[in-house]
């Protein structure tokens, strides 16, 4: 790997190793009116591949050192998961058919037995992954990557088994370093490392592990080549029709119409064309490519031009979806004007957001001092709020909210001490004091300081469970709730109490049956 890097920087290409051959290509086409495909032109370019076309960027900064081809920066999206990843993939699927085509259904059924994590960070995978059909980089790739360890775990023989989970460790924290928003010298250090070790696991696994195995091509592979040798022997047969057409009519002309049909193409070979019972070819696991070799430029890519987020294709690339999603809202005859309405829309929505964000800026915290020693901290605003019969609805299915709002009316009634105790709460007359349409859960911002000196946010805008110090005793928190609550007094007017109630419900606190 060390010769590896010192070649990087030995053999490096530069702007005056591309100026001045084009520069004498271009001064002989243009001065000396030589062809672009003359033997002299091509003796100037062809060894590089070159074309005699000028770069704005190469002319005017090699001055100042900058050299373009260092602006060729890494894709991470194209090269890693859709290049290295994707092909690793494949051939563990090969190998696993060749094993025991079983085990490529019990991948599938790893793959769905994954939950979703967060909002998007990890998507609900599809009823057949392995055959890889409308997946996209840019999530389902590398979402199998991230959940790629437990899944292959124990489907491999163990001497291969261990082989291939080390090798998948490193593609994913090779994976996770590449990807950072943040870098420094010390994880680049570990980035570059980590290139180190990811070569060493390729090689160490393709001699191991792939040579046990006699890979075969998949369906899918198979199916493919299969459409391309059709639509080549179509695109064939076209142009023997259309070339046998035009003799035919030339000798026509020379034979003042005599020779009609004289050149006619023979068509009985190609009625009903049926490409041949394919065979499954030979497919070896191959990293000699230029997607592989670009993983040791990734270091000096970040070191020269920052994080890989900041050149990403992957924008570029996710937005598709857009005109695409656009689509769908038209009625898919005059689509164009209603695409255009469509954006001129969302673009007024987007300006109003922005303006409405500059005038009052939303906090996700009070601004205020927090004690760090209290348990919780509940905020004062009220903008974030959950209807109690929407929370009701959203937790229908969870047995801890069995007579939820009843055991809750009895439980504030109590705090209130309208009652000697919850077992005997029945009192109708009661519970004409509490207002269902007034009770409102609001879900501010809660503090917790569990396991780390910090605050732990706890609202909709945060898929996460609240952490607090634990017992032994079983149970999880429904949530920090504090309850507004309103007391209609026995003259049927409706004060507020203006008080709040500030109570952790827990699911070990409620006696609920199934």
């Amino acid at each position: 790997m060390s010769r590896d890097r010192q070649q990087r920087l030995t053999l490096v290409r530069s702007n005056i190793s591309r100026s001045q051959p084009i520069a004498t290509a271009r001064n002989l086409i243009y001065e000396k009116n030589y062809g672009v495909d003359s033997t002299a032109v091509e003796a100037l370019l062809k060894p590089d591949s070159w074309v005699p076309n000028s770069n704005v960027l190469s002319d005017n900064l090699s001055a100042f050192g900058f050299n373009v081809f260092a602006a060729l920066v890494v894709d991470l999206l194209h090269e890693f998961e859709l290049g290295i990843w994707r092909m690793l993939l494949i051939h563990l699927l090969r190998i696993l058919t060749a094993l025991n085509k079983d085990l490529v259904h019990e991948l599938d059924r790893r793959y769905r037995q994954v939950p979703p994590f967060g909002p998007a960070t990890i998507r609900r995978f599809s009823a057949n992954t392995s055959e890889m059909s409308n997946m996209a980089a840019a999530c389902n790739f590398e979402d199998l990557l991230q959940c790629s360890i437990p899944v292959f775990e124990g489907l491999l023989p163990e001497a291969h088994n261990k082989i291939l989970l080390d090798l998948l460790f490193t593609m994913a924290h090779w994976h996770g370093l590449a990807k950072l928003c943040m870098h420094s010298d010390f994880t680049l250090e570990i980035l570059d490392q980590q290139t180190t070790d990811l070569g060493e696991k390729f090689r160490h696994f393709k001699s191991k592990v792939c040579t046990a195995y006699h890979t075969q091509e998949l369906d899918h592979e198979v199916n493919a080549r299969s459409r391309q040798q059709a639509k080549d022997v179509t695109r064939r047969m076209e142009d023997s029709i259309a070339n046998g057409v035009g003799q035919g009519t030339a000798a026509q002309k020379r034979a003042g119409g005599n020779a009609k049909g004289k050149h006619k193409p023979n068509l009985e070979w190609s009625q009903d064309p049926r490409s041949p019972r394919q065979s499954r070819r030979k497919k070896l696991l191959n990293f000699r490519t230029y997607k592989f070799h670009a993983l040791g430029d990734y270091v000096a890519s970040i070191r020269q031009f920052g994080t890989t987020d900041s050149y990403s294709t992957e924008p570029g690339e996710l937005e598709h979806r857009t005109p695409k999603g656009r689509y769908r809202q038209t009625d898919h005859r005059n689509f164009i004007h209603q695409l255009t309405q469509i954006e001129c829309r969302q673009i007024r929505l987007r300006h109003i957001k922005q303006w409405q964000t500059t005038r009052t800026p939303h906090t996700q915290a009070d601004e205020t001092v927090i004690d760090p020693q209290l348990h919780h901290h509940i905020g004062l605003s009220e903008k974030n709020f959950d209807e109690l019969g929407n929370y009701l609805r959203s937790h229908a299915g969870d047995p801890a909210m069995k007579d939820f709002l009843p055991r809750l009316k009895d439980h504030i009634l109590d705090r209130m001490g309208t009652l000697e105790s919850v077992e005997n709460s029945a009192h109708p007359d009661q519970e004409h004091r509490i207002l269902d349409g007034h009770s409102l859960a609001r879900q501010p911002a809660s503090q917790t300081t569990p396991y780390m000196e910090d605050e732990d946010f706890e609202g909709e805008e945060n898929f996460t469970e609240i952490a607090h110090p634990s017992d032994d005793e079983e149970g999880h928190d429904i949530g920090i709730k504090e309850l507004n609550f309103f007391e209609q007094g026995r003259n049927t007017s409706t004060e507020s109490l203006a008080e709040a109630l500030d109570d952790m419900f827990m699911s070990h606190a409620f006696d609920y049956e199934n």
